[in-house]
């Protein structure tokens, strides 16, 4: 036998497998329909009828077409654009036929929640968030029965927000609830409780004196409203100075008090410079009074030049990054 006998066959075969007709499919668009997922396919907008087998008609009515609306709320889909990237695009080896040219109307279906719902979630966001001790806080949410629309799938759901470990009054918070590939952010308002045990003046405090256990005494107040950081240790005020007159039974706090000065005005400090291994101190005029880590002025009284300085020690300085050198 040939080898023509061979070759000839196999072109007439190929031939005829390339001839071969497309399958047909055709669709039949709805006028309106409704999905409950973050996506929108081919099969929640058509019905489709084929020539080829089942398996090919799943992949297209599994073709993926958009997004779908939020939950709640409709959009549309136009069949020329399905036809031109999704049919066209992703299923070339198949045969369309003509496509009316129309828009279906796609709603998202939903499940309405309430914030209220998630409340218990919230409270161990709070536990494992605030610095408060148990029984110095109660926290209420605000707009508990605030509704929010979702999917009616299973949803995974997140607090997050907190700004500060000591809490008091209004806190804005945000529940983030996921379904899929879809987030929805619901804002939360809570309303954060506060008696704790804080410092207090046991007696008149006059300006200048010193505070410590004899005019200062531990008490629970109720903080919610109080405009300031208050004092919860007496140890955190003892040897502190009072920058005003403190009335009896005042809540304490950081702006009523200061560490008293390790640099008085006219003192003569010493400026300590560094360079390299040698360590050099001259001697100068405080133009200002100050305490450990304060910045002040001190005064060359040979030069009379002024440079900015930080108290580092009892009586000794450090130029400042940026002030005049020496």
């Amino acid at each position: 036998m040939s080898l023509l006998q061979f070759v000839f066959p196999a072109i007439i075969a190929a031939n005829l497998a390339t001839a071969a007709p497309k399958p047909w499919v055709t669709l039949q668009f709805l006028d309106s329909t409704a999905v409950n997922d973050s996506v929108i396919k081919l099969g929640d907008i058509a019905s489709v009828e084929s020539t080829s087998c089942s398996c090919d008609l799943n992949k297209i009515l599994q073709a993926n077409v958009g997004e779908s609306a939020p939950a709640g709320f409709c959009r549309r889909v136009s069949t020329d654009e399905v036809s031109t990237y999704v049919l066209k695009a992703k299923f070339p080896n198949f045969e369309f036929t003509k496509i009316p040219k129309k828009s279906v109307r796609v709603s998202t279906s939903f499940l309405e929640k309430s914030i209220g719902e998630y409340e218990k979630l919230i409270s161990q966001y709070f536990r494992d968030s605030v610095a408060w001790k148990p029984g110095d806080y109660t926290m209420a949410v605000r707009n508990a029965g605030e509704k929010f629309r979702c999917l009616n799938k299973p949803i995974v759901a997140a607090v997050s927000g907190m700004t500060s470990r000591h809490p008091r009054g209004i806190v804005n918070l945000m529940l983030t609830v996921k379904q899929g590939t879809r987030t929805c952010l619901v804002p939360i308002v809570c309303m954060v409780t506060v008696t704790t045990t804080v410092v207090v003046a046991s007696k008149p405090i006059a300006r200048g004196t010193q505070l410590d256990e004899s005019n200062c005494s531990l008490c629970r107040r109720d903080i919610t409203r109080f405009g300031y950081e208050p004092v919860s240790s007496l140890s955190d005020i003892h040897g502190m100075l009072a920058l005003r007159t403190i009335p009896n039974e005042t809540i304490v706090h950081c702006k009523m008090v200061s560490r008293p000065p390790l640099v008085l005005k006219d003192d003569q400090v010493f400026v300590v410079v560094e360079r390299g291994r040698v360590k050099v101190s001259i001697a100068m005029r405080a133009r200002e009074a100050g305490a450990l880590g304060d910045k002040i002025r001190v005064e060359n009284e040979t030069s009379h030049r002024l440079f900015k300085t930080k108290i580092i020690g009892k009586d000794a300085v450090t130029i400042m990054e940026g002030g005049n050198s020496i």
